[in-house]
C-alpha cells in the first residue's frame, strides 16, 4: 500500500508542475489540459489506494477473528471428547472460552427452552471476563453437558465460517480496487508521456 500512495502523490507533484510562461497559449491550454487530466487520475488513484487499504485491514481483522473462533471450537471439541458418550456427565469451561462469547455477545441456546441467551446471563454472571468485578459461575451454573458443548461449539464454528466467507468477497473486492488503481496509473503513465513530448515539440517550435 506504500507505493500505491507514494505513486499516486508522485503523479499529483506532475500534475501541479507549472508550464513555462514562454509557451503560446494555445500549447499552454493544451499542457493544462493534461495536467487537469493528471490531477484527476492522481485523486482516483488515491481513492483506490485507500479503499484497498481499508479492505485489506478489514480482511485482518477478520482472518484474526477467525483464527480465534476455529480456536475455541477445538477448545470446546476436546472437552466433548473428555466426556464421552456420556449425556450426564459435566465439565467446566475455561475463561478463553468465556471471553471469546462474552466479547462477541454470542447468543446461544443450551436448554429444552428454545431460549437464546449470552453465555454471561445462562450463567447468571454480573461481568464479562476481564472486567472490574469479574468473577467465574458459581457451582453447577458452570457446568456443562456433552449437548449443552455441541451448541457452544456450532456457535464458534459459525463465526469462524463467517470470517471466512467475509473474507472471500473482500479478496474480490481488493482486486476490483487494484485492477481500478492499475487502470488509472496507466492512464497517468500515459498522460504524462504525451505532456512531456508536447512540451518537446512546444521547445523545438520556439528553438527554430
Amino acid at each position: 500500500m506504500t507505493s500505491i500512495q507514494s505513486n499516486a502523490y508522485r503523479y499529483a507533484a506532475s500534475a501541479s508542475q507549472q508550464v513555462s510562461p514562454d509557451v503560446t497559449l494555445t500549447s499552454a491550454r493544451t499542457v493544462d489540459i493534461h495536467s487537469l487530466l493528471l490531477a484527476h487520475a492522481a485523486m482516483l488513484m488515491q481513492a483506490s489506494g485507500g479503499d484497498a487499504k481499508r479492505k485489506i485491514d478489514s480482511m485482518r481483522a477478520r482472518q484474526a477473528h477467525g483464527r480465534e473462533a476455529r480456536d475455541v471450537a477445538n477448545q470446546i471439541e476436546t472437552l466433548i471428547n473428555k466426556l464421552g458418550t456420556s449425556t450426564t456427565a459435566t465439565t467446566k469451561v475455561g475463561d478463553g472460552i468465556r471471553e471469546f462469547f462474552d466479547k462477541h455477545d454470542l447468543r446461544i441456546t443450551i436448554d429444552d427452552s428454545g431460549a437464546k441467551k449470552t453465555l454471561k446471563d445462562w450463567e447468571s454472571r454480573s461481568k464479562k471476563v476481564g472486567e472490574d468485578g469479574y468473577a467465574g459461575p458459581s457451582g453447577s451454573l458452570g457446568d456443562y453437558r456433552a449437548d449443552h458443548l455441541r451448541a457452544l461449539k456450532a456457535a464458534a464454528d459459525s463465526r469462524g465460517e463467517e470470517a471466512t466467507d467475509s473474507r472471500t468477497i473482500e479478496n474480490i473486492e481488493i482486486n476490483k480496487f487494484l485492477q481500478e488503481y492499475n487502470g488509472v496509473s496507466t492512464l497517468a503513465n500515459t498522460i504524462i508521456s504525451s505532456r512531456g513530448q508536447q512540451l518537446n515539440q512546444i521547445n523545438g517550435s520556439m528553438r527554430s
